[in-house]
C-alpha cells in the first residue's frame, strides 16, 4: 500500500518500481530529456502538473460525470482532510511560458524538474462539490473508510484480471488519490522561475462552472447515443492551451516558443534545429496527472526518505 504525501518537493528519488505503464513511462521520458540538457545546445527542463482542469476539460470532470450518470457516485471515500493538488489550465500555462523565458544559457530552468499547481491543496471530494451540486445531482452522504475501499478494489481487481469479472468501479491507486494526502511543494519553480499561480481555485471554479454544468447536460443527453469519431479524436485540452500560447507569444514578443510545445514536436524541432544551425534550443517536458505521485511513493518505499514539509 501506498505511503502519503503532504509537500512532496523535486528532491524525491525516481522509483524503480512500478505500479502501471503509464508511470514508468513518465519516468523514462523524463530522465531522457533531462539527460539531453546540454548535449549539441541542447536545453531543456520538465514540467510536473497536477490534475489538469478547466474550460475544455474531457478528462477530469468527464470521469466524475461518467460515474454520476452510471450511478456509481452513492458514497465519499476516505476522510474530509484528505488532500491533493491540481493546475488549473491557465496556471499551468503560465508556468509553461516562465519556463521558456528561463530556458537560456545561464538560465534558472535547464535541466532542472518543476511541480506546478495551484498551490492550494484541497479536498477531491469538496474540489468537486461545486459542480455536482451545479449540475443538480444529490452529493453523498455516506462515507466509507479509505483503507477499506482500497481493499474491495484490489480483490475486485485480481477477480477482474484472474477470472474475467467486470472491472472495479476504481481502480487502487485511483482509491489512494482519495484516501492519501497527495500534493507537492512548488517552492522551487516559486524560487526558479518566479511562479505565482494567476488563478485561485475558487476564481477559477467560478469561471469554468458554466462550461461544466453544460459538459454535464451534453453528456446526460447523450448517454444512449454512439460516441462520433470527432469526439475520439478531440484534441486534449493542455495540449490545446499550450499551442494557443505559443501563438500568442509569437505574435506579441517574437520570442522562442520551443519550451512551451508538446515534448514529441519539441523532440523533432530541436533534432532539426540542432543540425541546421548552432546555438541552444530549448525543451520542455510535460509530465501529467497523478503520475508524480506514484513515482514518489515507490521511491520512498524502497529509500525509507522521508518528505520535507512546505
Amino acid at each position: 500500500m501506498a505511503s502519503a504525501f503532504s509537500g512532496g518537493d523535486e528532491t524525491l528519488p525516481y522509483t524503480e518500481r512500478f505500479n502501471d505503464l503509464y508511470t514508468e513511462t513518465k519516468v523514462v521520458a523524463e530522465r531522457f530529456v533531462l539527460s539531453q540538457n546540454g548535449v549539441d545546445g541542447l536545453l531543456t527542463c520538465s514540467i510536473r502538473p497536477s490534475g489538469i482542469w478547466g474550460r475544455g476539460d474531457q478528462t477530469m470532470f468527464r470521469k466524475v460525470f461518467e460515474s454520476m450518470l452510471a450511478g456509481h457516485v452513492k458514497v465519499l471515500v476516505g476522510g474530509k482532510n484528505v488532500k491533493l493538488d491540481n493546475s488549473y489550465v491557465h496556471n499551468l500555462i503560465h508556468g509553461f511560458i516562465l519556463a521558456g523565458q528561463h530556458l537560456v544559457p545561464g538560465g534558472t530552468a535547464p535541466g532542472q524538474a518543476y511541480f506546478i499547481n495551484d498551490d492550494d491543496p484541497i479536498n477531491m471530494f469538496e474540489f468537486s462539490r461545486p459542480v455536482v451540486e451545479a449540475c443538480g445531482q444529490p452529493w453523498p452522504r455516506l462515507r466509507v473508510p479509505g483503507r477499506l475501499a482500497w481493499f474491495v478494489m484490489t480483490a475486485w481487481q485480481w477477480f477482474h484480471f484472474r477470472f474475467g469479472l467486470p472491472k472495479p468501479l476504481l481502480e487502487p491507486l485511483a482509491v489512494e488519490r482519495l484516501y492519501l494526502d497527495n500534493y507537492f511543494s512548488i517552492a522551487k519553480v516559486q524560487r526558479d522561475l518566479g511562479y505565482q499561480p494567476l488563478f485561485s481555485t475558487e476564481r477559477a471554479m467560478a469561471e469554468c462552472l458554466p462550461y461544466y454544468v453544460d459538459l454535464f447536460h451534453q453528456m446526460k443527453g447523450a448517454v444512449a447515443q454512439p460516441v462520433s469519431p470527432s469526439a475520439e479524436r478531440s484534441v486534449p485540452l493542455e495540449i490545446s492551451a499550450i499551442f494557443r500560447a505559443v501563438r500568442n507569444v509569437r505574435g506579441g514578443h517574437g520570442s522562442s516558443a520551443s519550451g512551451l510545445m508538446s515534448p514529441v514536436a519539441l523532440l523533432t524541432r530541436a533534432a532539426r534545429s540542432s543540425r541546421a544551425r548552432s546555438g541552444s534550443t530549448s525543451i520542455t517536458a510535460f509530465t501529467t496527472s497523478g503520475s508524480w505521485a506514484s513515482v514518489a511513493r515507490g521511491a520512498s518505499e524502497q529509500c525509507g526518505s522521508q518528505i520535507p514539509g512546505r
